[in-house]
């Protein structure tokens, strides 16, 4: 149990390096997001705090990160990805469905405007 929480602890932080590299290009706009996100009082002490809160920290970037570009271009993969992380969130904490759920319902309504459905005149014969 000890050596997963140290675990944890050294992945918040790469996590959160990982979604600033990928969010921003300007070197401040990620020192102010790593500073912001890092020296938050909650970061501290969920991190220290308990296992399953630092893992739904890292699924919580993940979809940050996934949901950081328009809906019309991400791919099937990033869609799965985002699915996968919303349910491994949920897993790690039920109560996490209140806040997760949401990307995944946009992605739905997004994606199904301009859904090509069996019968439609788009539809492949």
């Amino acid at each position: 149990m000890v050596v997963c929480r140290s675990l944890m602890v050294l992945m918040v932080p790469v996590a959160l390096l990982a979604a600033a590299c990928h969010l921003f290009t300007q070197q401040r706009r990620r020192a102010m997001f790593l500073l912001l996100r890092l020296g938050s009082p909650f970061t501290v002490l969920w991190t220290v705090g308990g296992l399953g809160t630092p893992m739904l920290l890292i699924a919580v970037t993940i979809i940050l990160i996934v949901m950081n570009r328009p809906a019309n271009y991400l791919s099937d993969a990033a869609a799965f990805a985002l699915f996968v992380t919303v349910a491994l969130a949920f897993c790690i904490r039920y109560d996490s469905i209140v806040f997760t759920i949401w990307p995944c319902l946009y992605l739905i309504i997004r994606r199904s405007n301009g859904a090509r459905t069996p019968g439609s005149p788009s539809w492949p014969h």
